[in-house]
């Protein structure tokens, strides 16, 4: 294997609900892209699918200073708005300091280290990567101790939480059950002021913050649901009245709109 050429990075399963245990490590989930650092006869960082990201945030080249040579570093970079980490900002490029948040190691001194377990991976991340800089720190975390880590996290505002079994291996481009993330989501009620057909059938829903809002997601509409009365599509599909709609989303971008939402139940009013 080419330590020069990118490598798909290992991924988490959703945890069907937070546990505790012993055997694993849990650190906080940051909002950012997925960073692979690869630093050998010159620097490269690949985003998750393989993009150049130097090319999109070039102050990331003082890295080079901070990770040794034939290193190669899995990584979260966050951009930060106010003291907070903003997705939004990171994705406009917009002049704000970006940090990267260094958690594995999977290659350093010539030697692969996929196949050792994450507890040794994570040493030797910790004994080659200073542990904070300008530009990048090495995450910390909590040993078996996730829900108390979770908590923390809602009361804090962040994405969530990422559990490891510290036995894990590294197994690149797979998403794998060793690595599981608790995710924060949010639950509120809006209104659905629009449907519109889907090509594929069924409906989409327009949902608005109530009342009068602008639209702020568009979400597939329950199975099987379909309108009372014809709807106009001169009037951009208004319904005749609003459906209260409950629903669970993660984060909300700097406009207001929804990100990783969906129905959860309606109710006609």
């Amino acid at each position: 294997m080419d330590p020069d050429r990118f490598i798909p990075p290992m991924l988490a399963i959703t945890a069907e609900q937070p546990f505790d245990s012993p055997d694993w490590w849990y650190e906080v989930k940051w909002d950012g892209y997925r960073a692979l650092i690869h630093h050998h006869d010159r620097l490269r960082i690949y985003s998750r699918r393989g993009h150049d990201l130097l090319a999109r945030y070039p102050e990331l080249q003082s890295l080079e200073d901070v990770i040794p040579r034939h290193t190669i570093v899995d990584a979260e970079l966050v951009a930060w708005v106010n003291g907070e980490p903003s997705f939004a900002a990171l994705q406009r490029c917009l002049p704000v300091p970006h940090l990267v948040m260094a958690f594995d190691c999977l290659y350093s001194q010539h030697r692969w280290h996929l196949h050792k377990p994450f507890s040794q991976r994570r040493a030797e991340l910790e004994d080659l990567v200073p542990s904070a800089s300008k530009s990048l720190v090495v995450l910390t975390g909590v040993l078996g101790t996730g829900s108390h880590l979770l908590e923390a996290v809602r009361q804090h505002q962040l994405e969530g939480v990422m559990a490891k079994r510290m036995d894990s291996r590294y197994v690149p481009g797979t998403r794998v059950n060793t690595w599981q993330k608790f995710l924060v989501t949010r639950r509120q009620w809006f209104d659905a002021v629009a449907a519109t057909p889907l090509r594929t059938g069924g409906w989409q829903w327009w949902i608005a913050e109530p009342p009068g809002g602008a639209s702020i997601a568009r979400l597939p509409a329950p199975p099987g649901w379909h309108p009372d009365a014809p709807i106009d599509a001169n009037r951009g599909g208004l319904l005749p009245r609003p459906i209260a709609v409950e629903v669970e989303y993660r984060s909300r971008t700097e406009g207001g709109r929804l990100r990783h939402a969906g129905i959860r139940q309606w109710r006609n009013q």
